[in-house]
C-alpha cells in the first residue's frame, strides 16, 4: 500500500491565506473598476449601485478586521482614481459594502438588512449635510430652495397677468411651492430608501447568481400594517380641519410630511391587497403585474384600499369567500 499524502496545518493554513488575499486583490480591483466607471462614464448610474458589491463579497470570505483593512485599502485607492473631491462617496459605498455583508454573514433577514442599510445612508447623509454647512459652506437645502424659487418666479411671470384668473393663479402657484419647499426632509428620507432597496436588490440579485445564499424579501402580498397607523392617519386629518395651519410653523411642516409618508404606506398596503387578492385568484403572474401598475397609476383609489384594508382587514373577508 502506498503512504498516505499528509498537508501539515501550517501548509493548510498558509494556503487560505494566499487564497484569501488573491481574492482580496481581485475584489479590490473589481471596485476600482466600478468606481472609474460609475466616476468617468456615462453609465456610471447603473454601476453606482455595484460599488459595494466587492466589499460584501470579501466579508463573506473573510473575517471581519480583514475586510476593514480592505476597505481602507480602497479607500486609498479610490483617492488616487478619482481624487479626494469622491473620497467621501467612496467612503460611504465601502461602509454600506462592510455592513452588508456583516448582516449577510449573521443571517439577518432581508428586510433587516434593508432598513439597516437606509438608517446608515440616512445617517452619513445628514453628517454629510452637516460637514458642508460647517466646514464647506455649502448648503444643499439653500440651493434647492433658490432653485424652487426661481422656477416659482418664471411660473408666476408666464402665467396670466390680469384680472381674477391673475390672483388664484398667482395663490395656486405660491400654494404649490410652499408645499414643495416643506416637504423636503420626506423627500430626502423617500429618496435614501429608494436607494437603499434598489441597492439591496440590485447586488442580491447579483450574489444570488453567483451560488451566494441571501435572504429574501417576504411577499408583498403579506404586507400588513398595524391599525395604529389609521389612528394616526385620522388624527392628522382631524388636524387639518380643526386646527389652524400656519405654513411657516414647525407642526405644519410635520404634519404635511407625515401625511405624505401614511399616505406612501397606504399605497403600499393597497397594492399588498391586489396582490393578496390575485394570489388567492390563482391568477396568472402577468395578470397580477398589470392590475399592479393600474394601481400605481390610479393611486388615490389604492391608497383608500389600503386605508380601508389596515382598519377592517379585508384580507379576512377574501379568505371567507375562498372557503366557501
Amino acid at each position: 500500500m502506498g503512504k498516505k499524502s499528509t498537508i501539515a496545518p501550517e501548509e493548510l493554513n498558509m494556503q487560505d491565506s494566499a487564497r484569501k488575499i488573491t481574492f482580496g486583490a481581485m475584489m479590490l480591483a473589481l471596485f476600482a473598476i466600478l468606481l472609474a466607471v460609475s466616476t468617468y462614464t456615462v453609465v456610471g448610474f447603473v454601476t453606482t449601485f455595484f460599488i459595494p458589491l466587492p466589499i460584501m463579497l470579501y466579508r463573506l470570505r473573510a473575517d471581519r478586521t480583514a475586510s476593514i483593512v480592505l476597505a481602507m485599502a480602497g479607500l486609498l485607492l479610490s483617492l488616487l482614481i478619482a481624487g479626494i473631491a469622491t473620497l467621501p462617496f467612496a467612503l460611504l459605498f465601502l461602509i454600506i459594502g462592510l455592513l452588508v455583508g456583516e448582516l449577510i454573514s449573521q443571517g439577518k433577514t432581508k428586510l433587516y438588512t434593508f432598513m439597516a442599510t437606509s438608517l446608515t445612508l440616512l445617517i452619513l447623509g445628514m453628517l454629510a449635510y452637516l460637514a458642508g454647512v460647517f466646514l464647506f459652506q455649502i448648503n444643499l437645502v439653500d440651493r434647492v430652495l433658490a432653485i424652487l424659487a426661481s422656477w416659482q418666479k418664471t411660473l408666476l411671470d408666464l402665467g396670466p397677468q390680469t384680472g381674477t384668473m391673475s390672483r388664484n393663479y398667482k395663490e395656486l402657484v405660491h400654494e404649490l411651492f410652499a408645499y414643495y419647499r416643506v416637504t423636503i426632509p420626506m423627500v430626502f428620507i423617500g429618496t435614501i430608501f429608494f436607494f437603499s432597496f434598489f441597492l439591496i436588490t440590485f447586488n442580491f440579485l447579483v450574489m444570488r447568481r453567483i451560488g451566494v445564499d441571501v435572504p429574501q424579501f417576504p411577499p408583498l402580498r403579506e404586507l400588513r400594517l398595524p391599525v395604529i397607523t389609521v389612528f394616526i392617519y385620522g388624527l392628522l386629518l382631524l388636524y387639518s380641519f380643526l386646527g389652524k395651519m400656519d405654513e411657516s410653523s414647525g407642526m405644519y411642516v410635520l404634519y404635511i410630511n407625515a401625511t405624505l409618508l401614511l399616505r406612501f404606506l397606504f399605497l403600499l398596503q393597497g397594492l399588498s391587497l391586489i396582490h393578496y387578492f390575485m394570489h388567492k385568484l390563482k391568477t396568472p403572474g402577468i395578470l397580477t403585474v398589470l392590475l399592479m401598475f393600474v394601481g400605481i397609476v390610479l393611486s388615490p383609489i389604492t391608497i383608500l384600499l389600503g386605508l380601508f384594508d389596515a382598519a377592517a382587514n379585508v384580507r379576512l373577508w377574501i379568505d371567507k369567500d375562498q372557503t366557501r
